[in-house]
């Protein structure tokens, strides 16, 4: 007892039907698949600027924290200050040392502001 030619045909296109359904899931979940790795990926190298940042705020912090507990001390605080502005006690002088290039000469000045002289007219561009 065979099939006939007529049911193996139909039969032909049966399982031709269902291998294109199933590769066509195949490509689906494949396609998922590839876009979810992507994602993934995406996700990864944003964690990994996350953490290098989280990194480097962490160092921030602790240099912070160093100069705070730095600062905390009156002399340290007093270093800080003549480090960084021109000031002086009553009864001391503040030397302004200016580069040798402008033309101008060393000099002190207990209170008063030293300029130096201007440059020449054709170096306009100097002065911003």
């Amino acid at each position: 007892m065979g099939i006939g030619y007529q049911q193996y045909r139909k039969q032909l296109w049966h399982v031709r039907a269902l291998l294109v359904l199933v590769l066509g899931l195949c490509i689906l979940v494949g396609w998922s698949a590839v876009t979810r790795w992507q994602v993934e990926r995406e996700m990864a190298a944003r964690r990994a600027a996350v953490e290098a940042e989280q990194a480097a705020l962490e160092a921030r912090y602790q240099d912070l924290k160093a100069d705070v507990t730095y600062l905390s001390d009156e002399r340290s605080l007093e270093a800080e200050v003549r480090k960084h502005f021109d000031v002086a006690k009553a009864g001391e002088s503040v030397v302004i040392i200016v580069d040798e290039e402008r033309g101008a000469v060393a000099g002190a000045a207990t209170s008063s502001f030293v300029e130096a002289e201007p440059p020449p007219w054709w170096q306009f561009w100097r002065v911003w």
